[in-house]
């Protein structure tokens, strides 16, 4: 459709088509939810609280499967929702511009052709000795400028830009208007057909989140059970390198690395897992989020322009998702919105909210997610445009050194950095630290604890958003914007889950 789309078939769309669509698509993602719900509600917990044994530990086991398969469907189904929804109201706006034009150009009584182009009649005009002498029609073709732009008038001796075009002034006046309303139709197609495509690209690339998402194999490989820790009988996915622990973890729990996740196999602590210093594993931890939970980003990035009224609104552009990969950087998150900032950065654009001007598509799909989610699903919500970015000294350091201590091991090549780590108990144990305590180290300080070296470092912003890394697209994307709508025209608005 975006390489076909006309001013006729922009015209005759019945955008309530796509919104009529969405609500199919939310019809199958609300029975979704409530099959999960049954799962979880009606089959799971009453099957834990009456059976003990390994034939219902498999079963349950399955039944987790089904629960994920349908939370799967439950939010595909509610994202192609979304982009529908969205689509339906970019569109609204260029159709409506085309459809004034069309107005405008029956009320003068010229006649638009399939092209687009538009003829207008002769008419009366006044020469320079104040006769009148018959202009003749002609017709106009849409030009392929911005609206903003000015006609250019080119050297002396070359012919007009515009058909029906003296030099500075129009010999037939018709023949200004009807470039006008021929200008207002390629407009209106050519904003439409950006619309068209960029959503044809975000259907196809829809994904739900990473734990979510299901794969061909899912739906069709046998379940098997998975590998128990003998240590704890739990059921667990892999194994935890961290510290060399040679334990297991799962990734909704905390390592003592604090990446985000908690080892499940025997430790220092007798068996538990490490929990972060300031409290147990599921307190609140002192950048405000739940150590015990992983923090994701989720965003979108729009642009302003001028509305059908000539009014300045903003329109949404590209998903997060699609241009950084869902990487999970704290660091990053850190620097630039306060969110888990561990590493002590100024941020750079923390807690503005969610816009009240928002674009419809990001609007729309916001209000999906917290009808899925509930308002407490979401936090931190802000944003930043393309010129603060800009501004950004990436040399600046944190304001303190890293709340986490560095860790290196010694290679054949020298000191390679293995992680960082929240808490570690046989540096607690070393340095005579206390369970809960919370201690700032200087700068530069190292302490060599069997083959593991701590060391305090303060990083720069260029450490936490590297030049080469999953920031890049984002960035490229947003300058690319700001080179048509301008520095402080484009922003980035982001919001985080547990």
């Amino acid at each position: 459709m975006t390489e076909t789309l006309t001013w006729q078939m922009l015209r005759d769309l019945q955008t309530s088509e796509f919104t009529q669509a969405g609500d199919k698509w939310h019809e199958v993602s609300s029975r979704s939810a409530s099959d999960r719900g049954r799962v979880d509600g009606a089959m799971s917990a009453k099957l834990r609280e009456t059976q003990e044994s390994d034939s219902a530990e498999a079963a349950l086991g399955r039944l987790r499967r089904l629960s994920r398969n349908f939370q799967y469907v439950h939010s595909e189904c509610g994202l192609i929702r979304t982009a529908l929804n969205g689509l339906a109201g970019d569109l609204a706006e260029p159709q409506k511009q085309l459809k004034q034009a069309l107005a405008d150009a029956a009320s003068l009584n010229f006649t638009v052709h399939e092209d687009g182009s538009v003829s207008y009649p002769a008419a009366k005009v006044e020469d320079l000795t104040g006769a009148k002498q018959e202009a003749p029609g002609g017709s106009s073709q849409g030009s392929s400028r911005l609206l903003l732009d000015p006609p250019g008038l080119g050297p002396t001796g070359q012919p007009s830009l515009y058909p029906g075009h003296s030099r500075f002034k129009p010999v037939n006046p018709n023949a200004e208007k009807a470039q006008d309303v021929a200008d207002r139709i390629v407009g209106a197609v050519r904003s439409a057909r950006e619309i068209d495509a960029r959503y044809a690209k975000t259907l196809n690339g829809l994904r739900a989140d990473p734990a979510e998402r299901g794969t061909a194999r899912r739906w069709r490989r046998p379940w098997r059970p998975k590998r128990r820790c003998p240590a704890r009988a739990v059921r667990v996915p892999r194994a935890c390198a961290a510290q060399g622990c040679g334990g297991r973890w799962e990734k909704s729990q905390l390592h003592s690395c604090g990446e985000g996740m908690a080892c499940r196999a025997p430790a220092a602590s007798g068996g538990r897992p490490t929990p972060p210093p300031g409290g147990p594993a599921n307190s609140v931890d002192g950048v405000g989020r739940i150590p015990g939970m992983g923090t994701d980003i989720s965003g979108f990035i729009e642009y302003r322009a001028p509305g059908g009224d000539q009014q300045p609104i903003w329109f949404g552009a590209h998903d997060l998702s699609h241009l950084n990969d869902d990487v999970r950087n704290y660091d990053a998150f850190g620097c630039l919105f306060g969110v888990r900032n561990y590493a002590n950065f100024r941020p750079l654009a923390a807690g503005r909210g969610f816009p009240a001007d928002a674009s419809a598509a990001l609007s729309a799909r916001f209000a999906q997610l917290v009808e899925w989610y509930g308002e407490d699903g979401f936090h931190s919500a802000t944003w930043i445009t393309w010129a603060e970015v800009k501004a950004v000294d990436w040399d600046e350091p944190a304001e303190k050194p890293d709340s986490r201590l560095h860790e290196y091991r010694q290679t054949p090549n020298g000191l390679r950095m293995t992680g960082k780590s929240s808490w570690s108990a046989e540096f607690a144990e070393a340095v005579g630290l206390e369970r809960g305590d919370v201690r700032e180290w200087r700068e530069g300080a190292e302490w060599l604890i069997g083959d593991t070296l701590y060391r305090s470092v303060t990083i720069r912003r260029r450490d936490a958003v590297t030049e080469t890394g999953e920031w890049r697209p984002v960035w490229e994307a947003l300058k690319g914007l700001a080179e048509q709508h301008g520095d402080d025209n484009v922003r980035l608005v982001v919001w985080f889950d547990d």
